[in-house]
């Protein structure tokens, strides 16, 4: 197969990427990318280099890294591209491929209306896969011609209702990462969180953190949600007014939390910091409902980290309860399991290393490349002799 995978990248991580590699602005546009991939920040290219491995010809695009998108648009296209909105640039990337498939990971920055055009532009696609997963008005963020991805189990009967060719993929690991990772820590870190704990969003997080933080004077917290210019603070106080949501912004600013940052982390430096954790939490945003896959599940495991995650009815469809995970069901139980575990580091290290091993059993993206090989050649198919 011949593909194109169009991501698009956390903005704050691009940032940061930008501000610890200024070299890079020196560099073309292939050798850029490859820095970028190996920074192993979220999916990655994983998915597309273990295609590859399978055969196949894949190309990845980070569609909003604009810095390396006019890169590109430099070295390939007229001069007119070099100026022109990032939209512009991934069709003219993908034109140039001339794809058979195109698997869309950001539904929300490639509505239908953008699919239709490309699928003008471009005829030799006879298939477009796009991932979503989150609960949506499913019809105003995707193409009815598109097959649908998603890491949640509970979406997929809602939108096959929907009359979607909807498939559930969850979240995976990337083994390699293992041999860019010391096998040691230096500096133990008692009990951590890495991720998102904005009070808007996330104020189940937010709170459930703050009662973690004042149980525990060792708990560190890696984020970047206190992060931002004082303009893009007054910017998040005023969004929060028109939202309606000032005072939990206010209490955000004033959290004991920003006491225990120890500042945001991505890719490799975030596995350093889960490597290095005696216990690391997780706690699913309320959107995912009553389901368990987010990505940390399989960082954290797949680094070897001893995992405490709120439970969820489908978790054992990933790892054993308190065998391979510890669980909890409310923050006090939270609260008591992360004692016991920082109390008894062999048990620690043993679940360490029994979820570790069912991720890289189980839990990899090279698994993963194989079930999106069988559904992309299913959805090639299902679409051959229609008309996209």
């Amino acid at each position: 197969m011949k593909i194109v995978e169009v991501a698009t990248f956390y903005s704050k991580y691009l940032a940061e990427f930008e501000r610890k590699h200024p070299c890079l602005r020196q560099l073309g546009y292939a050798e850029h990318k490859r820095a970028l991939d190996e920074d192993c920040f979220a999916e990655c290219d994983f998915d597309a280099k273990h295609l590859r491995a399978r055969g196949h010809e894949v190309l990845h695009i980070v569609a909003n890294y604009s810095t390396l998108q006019f890169k590109w648009a430099a070295e390939n296209v007229a001069r007119r591209y070099v100026d022109s909105d990032q939209f512009a640039i991934v069709s003219a990337q993908i034109q140039k491929c001339q794809p058979e498939l195109l698997l869309l990971r950001d539904c929300f920055t490639f509505p239908p209306e953008r699919v239709e055009w490309l699928l003008t532009k471009t005829p030799s696609i006879r298939a477009v896969i796009s991932y979503l997963g989150v609960e949506c008005d499913v019809r105003q963020h995707v193409s009815n011609k598109s097959c649908l991805l998603t890491c949640s189990k509970f979406l997929v009967d809602d939108w096959r209702r929907e009359g979607f060719d909807a498939h559930f993929v969850s979240h995976a690991f990337e083994g390699g990462i293992l041999n860019r990772i010391s096998s040691t820590s230096p500096n133990p870190i008692p009990l951590s969180f890495v991720g998102s704990c904005s009070p808007n969003p996330h104020n189940d997080r937010f709170r459930w953190l703050e009662s973690v933080a004042s149980a525990f004077p060792e708990f560190g917290l890696w984020t970047d949600s206190f992060s931002g210019t004082p303009f893009e603070r007054l910017y998040d106080g005023v969004n929060s007014i028109c939202l309606g949501k000032f005072r939990p912004w206010l209490a955000f600013q004033r959290s004991p939390l920003i006491e225990r940052l120890r500042g945001c982390v991505y890719g490799l430096e975030m596995y350093k910091v889960l490597k290095s954790s005696i216990v690391t939490l997780n706690r699913h945003i309320p959107i995912t409902k009553p389901t368990a896959g987010n990505m940390r599940l399989f960082e954290a495991t797949g680094i070897g980290a001893c995992l405490l995650t709120d439970l969820r009815p489908n978790l054992n469809d990933y790892f054993v309860p308190d065998t391979e995970v510890a669980t909890y069901s409310t923050t006090a139980e939270c609260i008591e399991k992360a004692r016991w575990l920082l109390d008894h580091r062999n048990a620690v290290e043993e679940m360490g290393r029994r979820a570790q091993a069912r991720t890289l059993r189980q839990h990899t993206y090279v698994a993963r490349a194989e079930q999106l090989e069988s559904l992309m050649l299913g959805c090639l198919e299902a679409h051959d002799g229609k008309i996209l």
